[in-house]
């Protein structure tokens, strides 16, 4: 048998590596909030403050070596004027928030991922960043007297990142979703399906797969089941939902377990 190495083998991040990411979506999210206090306060004193604690979030990312796990875009974002961000970065907060929630998962703070239809809550961003959730919508000085800092103490005793095995197990999982709500897109938009085909016999064929393999619970009427219905039957909402959950859990999975993604110039090894 050769022992030369397998081309493009993953490559999953270390525990390290990952609680930097974590930091960085942790970093991203809390941005949003301050940028929405920073453009909707009418009180030049408070806006004031928020735009402090914005500028010592990006201060500490950079000093503390955290800002290199931060994509192209997302340093881009971050580099922006405070109070400054467009509607569209204020809305890449469902995106960030599941990301994270993900890259927690895979930490064990969370105990699961949930169904491909429940977004993550908010996670407690005051381990990870030193900033209690109840003071997102009007921090107090005084609280927040520790920020930023991630807490050695959680790290030590709350962290312990999953086996790749496991990992694997359910990016398995995002990806069928992911596939199915790839589907939909094109069947929704018009697309044909592949010739002798129909978007049916595809979707029942590959419910069946990936249930076969535990990729995702019992099919009905040879569709995958979420909001207790069919997919073909879902809302203009509901596919929204489903599909933005599908994608950004694939992609944090994808990278968890060391493949290449949309995150590919982020250091897998430090």
């Amino acid at each position: 048998m050769s022992d030369a190495p397998i081309i493009n083998a993953p490559r999953p991040p270390g525990q390290d590596q990952v609680v930097a990411r974590a930091v960085c979506l942790g970093a991203l999210v809390l941005r949003g909030y301050l940028e929405q206090l920073i453009q909707f306060l009418d009180n030049p004193a408070t806006k004031h403050t928020h735009i402090h604690l914005a500028a010592k979030l990006n201060g500490w990312l950079k000093q503390h070596g955290f800002a290199r796990f931060l994509t192209m875009k997302e340093g881009t974002m971050l580099a922006e004027h405070f109070g400054q961000w467009s509607a569209a970065h204020i809305d890449e907060r469902p995106r960030q928030t599941e990301a994270l929630g993900v890259l927690l998962w895979g930490l064990s703070v969370h105990a699961n991922i949930p169904t491909y239809d429940t977004p993550f809550d908010l996670p407690d961003l005051e381990p990870l960043l030193g900033f209690p959730n109840d003071q997102l919508g009007q921090p107090d000085q005084l609280a927040l007297h520790a920020f930023p800092r991630l807490d050695p103490k959680w790290l030590q005793e709350k962290i312990q990142l999953r086996p790749p095995a496991v990992v694997e197990g359910l990016r398995g999982s995002a990806e069928s979703w992911l596939w199915r709500a790839t589907v939909a897109e094109a069947e929704r938009a018009g697309t044909p399906p592949p010739e002798g085909q129909t978007y049916a016999s595809l979707v029942t064929i590959g419910a069946n797969e990936a249930f076969a393999v535990g990729a995702i619970p019992k099919p009905q009427e040879g569709d995958f089941v979420l909001f207790g219905k069919r997919y073909a039957e879902f809302t203009d909402e509901q596919f929204a939902t489903a599909r933005l959950l599908a994608d950004t859990r694939s992609t944090a999975l994808h990278w968890l377990a060391g493949y290449a993604t949309r995150w590919d110039e982020l250091p897998l090894r430090g």
